[in-house]
């Protein structure tokens, strides 16, 4: 996260799990954002069982957990819960990712 933070590229980080129903939703998604925004902006998904101590330093309390940073590394907007793609985008636009 910290890597993508300082890359110079927005970023959106979900915070989840597998075998959680929302998380395994949005496992979909992320592939497709991963593939549409390649070069532009960062998609990453964190596993919040194997990383407890991040999931931790972010706060996150219940998932899945959306995270969007802007290309200065600072956090713009985060939304807890299944997020839909078309959604996701618009906030992506507004973070200046096409």
């Amino acid at each position: 996260v910290d890597k993508a933070r300082a890359s110079g590229k927005p970023s959106l980080v979900d915070f989840g799990s597998t075998g959680c129903k929302p998380c395994d939703m949005m496992a979909p998604i992320l592939k497709t954002l991963e593939k549409k925004y390649e070069g532009k902006a960062n998609v990453i998904f964190i596993h919040v069982r194997e990383e407890q101590i991040l999931a931790s330093r972010y706060g996150i309390r219940s998932i899945p957990v959306q995270i969007f940073f802007d290309k200065d590394g600072k956090e713009v907007f985060r939304h807890t819960g299944f997020f839909p793609q078309n959604e996701i985008e618009k906030k992506m636009a507004e973070i200046g990712v096409s």
